[in-house]
């Protein structure tokens, strides 16, 4: 179980499959499947039709080098609360407070593993969002990360603290 208070950490043994949603489950699976015995799959061996739960919460970053930076190919619909709109085409540095994340994205390329984590994002005078991620290595090369495929989940805190699962596409609480 996941708590709103919990501090951000890093998970890199996903064997337990404990994830805040199924689609995060699916598409680690998916993934799995298509990286078969290959560290980590390509871009062109995913296919976003293959896991249909998950399409509103996908993010596909380009990973940029010399310098590395990280920019937002794909933002799913059920994503544009935490980033505030459609930041497609945007680095992820462009985004304020976004250090966090550019750190978890340079452990991954560097790792060439995939992770999980419970975090919170906020825009300056807003409430924290929180939400937990999937981050996945995909490559062209078969050994350098050229892309990320995060799974996103949103969560809501109800006015009492606790949290409530937000289903895709900001669904009802479960």
């Amino acid at each position: 179980m996941i708590h709103a208070n919990s501090p951000d950490t890093l998970v890199t043994d996903l064997s337990k499959g404990d994830f805040s949603e199924n689609f995060q489950k699916d598409v680690l699976a998916y993934w799995n499947l298509i990286r078969g015995s290959r560290q980590m799959p390509s871009r062109k061996d995913f296919d976003p039709v293959k896991v249909p739960t998950a399409l509103g919460n996908l993010l596909l970053v380009d990973v940029v080098a010399n310098p590395v930076k990280f920019r937002i190919r794909l933002l799913g619909t059920g994503l544009t609360p935490l980033f505030e709109g459609d930041r497609t085409g945007y680095f992820i540095d462009e985004i304020p407070y976004s250090g966090q994340i550019i750190q978890r994205f340079q452990w991954l390329i560097s790792h060439k593993k995939p992770y999980y984590i419970r975090s919170d994002f906020s825009w300056p005078g807003e409430d924290p969002k929180p939400y937990t991620s999937l981050a996945l290595p995909l490559s062209e090369d078969g050994q350098t990360v050229t892309m990320i495929l995060c799974c996103i989940h949103l969560l809501q805190l109800d006015p009492g603290g606790k949290m409530f699962w937000f289903r895709h596409f900001g669904g009802g609480a479960s």
